[in-house]
């Protein structure tokens, strides 16, 4: 007679309880794994990202933190520009941005792919690769080193001579090779790959040759904030803080999303609308980065085509027209708080002023500090130094800062061809949609900070746009529907015809501006039909600047 007590039957048992207890972990981790891309896939998936940052203990400071996403999610694109990944943040002495930048990173990153360093050489950067781990051979530990693509780097207030450094540069702009003579013999060293790097700090200074390499940020240090700030820390420490963190949403977003191959099929259609100056052949790779970056973070709400790349849509456009922008990356110009304060006064006067009259009416920074970055600004073309001839034939240097720089603005993606725009969505996104588009994110970012006590800071985006769209004369949008009814109205121009009439506007503004011209009303009514440009005014098209001219503005 069998014993069921024997060791055999306790250990058959045993591994039948086993294989049943695995067989529910495994279930039970399918779930999850369902619940998480269910997370990916939610058409709001942006808002809860930025929410979930929040509770990092940030209060608003929205504006940075989809500059950070955006930046960061380049990481996991394969055909990207190195020279997009690079992010300066600058601004007032506690502010809060490093606690900004630690927050995104660490809401949205894997532990092993953030590195955050508080003080760091320049030759650092000669030797440094991230390593997975340590294998023993021959009784000697091997590290098995990791390409930096895919990490980030946060730099927190480093030394002026690792940012000038040479290292340092070649490293902003990708993988290298360098050659070090080490025990009196030369040895090639292999930096694998290129990190994303994040740089906060008051004063630091990109030179002349990296700051195409380089964008800078701002972060938002009104005193409203700051009381918000305040007793947001308070409540935290009082304990009553009852913001849970979404853990499924936070490991979805550093584990389910993979690195990709992104194509635009919308990317000719830009062409028209960026200006043909020398610096747009390396910042209109940034905003080609831009797109692929916010649909790798989309990535579970987007097609692929036959080669596996994921397709972009126009909502990845208008996110990355919204990063564009912010960082006034069209004039490709990096400066930290301090420098643009500068440049921002001398552009405020009206006429060249001497380096002592600037150092009386700036008062923010001494003669010494002007006169040390002189130079910088002259070679960037922020300022332009004339001299002035004064008594006994003696001369003096004035200086200004031109009022003009070519226009960042870019059309909200409403105002493309909407044959194009239908065409697209129904053939290339045919499983997804329920798309909710950027601007309308914006809207509800804007209704989150009002729950806080915060003003609104995204309305000049959403507000335009959509009472173009309601008007319809010279909607472009991106429906059937809209495209329908323009061609249904009898005695008014079509969308295609008017949206070119606008654009003839933009590069009219653009190159009479360089020539000198006022942009007046007289000077716009003679050179266009009125009614045309008094639509244009109702629209929020033309503003008019504090000279009593009009710039021309696409939000």
């Amino acid at each position: 007679m069998k014993d069921k007590g024997s060791p055999k039957e306790k250990r058959e048992i045993s591994e039948k309880e086993t294989l049943e207890n695995n067989k529910k972990l495994q279930e039970k981790a399918i779930r999850a794994e369902k619940h998480e891309q269910k997370l990916l896939k939610d058409k709001n998936l942006l808002i809860k990202i930025v929410d979930e940052i929040h509770k990092a203990g940030l209060v608003g400071e929205e504006i940075s933190i989809l500059v950070l996403i955006i930046k960061i999610f380049l990481r996991l694109i394969k055909n990207y520009s190195p020279t997009s990944s690079n992010v300066l943040v600058s601004d007032k002495t506690s502010g809060g941005k490093d606690i900004i930048v630690s927050s995104v990173c660490k809401t949205i990153l894997p532990e092993d792919k953030y590195h955050h360093r508080t003080d760091i050489s320049d030759k650092v950067f000669d030797y440094w690769q991230p390593i997975i781990r340590w294998v023993t051979i021959d009784g000697q530990k091997i590290p098995i080193k990791d390409s930096w693509n895919g990490h980030v780097i946060h730099l927190e207030d480093p030394r002026e001579d690792a940012l000038v450094g040479q290292s340092f540069k070649v490293m902003a702009s990708g993988g290298t090779h360098v050659t070090k003579i080490i025990k009196f013999r030369p040895v090639t060293i292999a930096i694998d790959g290129k990190p994303i790097m994040i740089v906060t700090s008051l004063g630091a200074s990109i030179d002349e040759e990296g700051q195409r390499r380089w964008d800078s940020l701002r972060i938002d240090t009104s005193e409203k904030l700051t009381a918000i700030v305040k007793k947001n820390i308070l409540l935290v420490a009082s304990g009553k803080n009852k913001h849970n963190k979404n853990e499924p949403l936070r490991h979805a977003i550093r584990v389910l999303l993979s690195p990709y191959e992104v194509v635009i099929p919308f990317a000719s259609e830009l062409e028209g609308y960026l200006p043909n100056t020398l610096i747009i052949r390396t910042q209109i790779k940034k905003l080609l980065d831009y797109i692929k970056s916010s649909a790798v973070l989309h990535q579970w709400q987007r097609e692929k085509d036959k080669k596996g790349r994921l397709i972009a849509t126009w909502f990845d456009y208008d996110f990355a027209r919204f990063v564009f922008i912010i960082l006034k990356d069209v004039e490709g110009i990096t400066l930290n708080s301090a420098e643009e304060e500068f440049i921002t006064f001398l552009r405020e006067q009206d006429r060249p002023i001497s380096i002592t009259e600037a150092d009386e009416r700036f008062k923010r920074r001494s003669k010494a500090w002007i006169y040390d970055h002189l130079e910088s600004f002259v070679i960037k073309g922020l300022i332009e130094v004339s001299y002035e001839t004064v008594d006994f034939n003696r001369d003096i240097k004035k200086i200004r800062a031109p009022k003009y720089s070519e226009s960042v603005d870019l059309p909200p993606s409403h105002w493309f061809s909407s044959k194009f725009q239908s065409r697209f969505e129904k053939e290339q996104q045919k499983e997804f949609k329920s798309f909710q588009s950027f601007l309308k994110l914006l809207r509800i970012l804007d209704k989150n900070r009002e729950k806080v006590g915060l003003i609104p800071i995204f309305k000049e985006w959403y507000e335009k746009p959509i009472e173009i769209q309601e008007n319809q004369e010279g909607n472009t949008g991106s429906t059937e529907e809209n495209d329908t009814k323009n061609k249904n109205k009898k005695g008014k121009e079509s969308g295609e015809k008017l949206h070119e009439k606008i654009l003839k506007l933009k590069k009219f503004i653009e190159e009479n501006k360089k020539a000198g011209y006022s942009i007046t009303d007289d000077f716009l009514s003679y050179n266009f039909d009125k009614k045309f440009i008094d639509q244009c005014k109702s629209r929020g098209l033309l503003l008019k600047n504090s000279k009593d001219e009009y710039d021309f503005n696409w939000r």
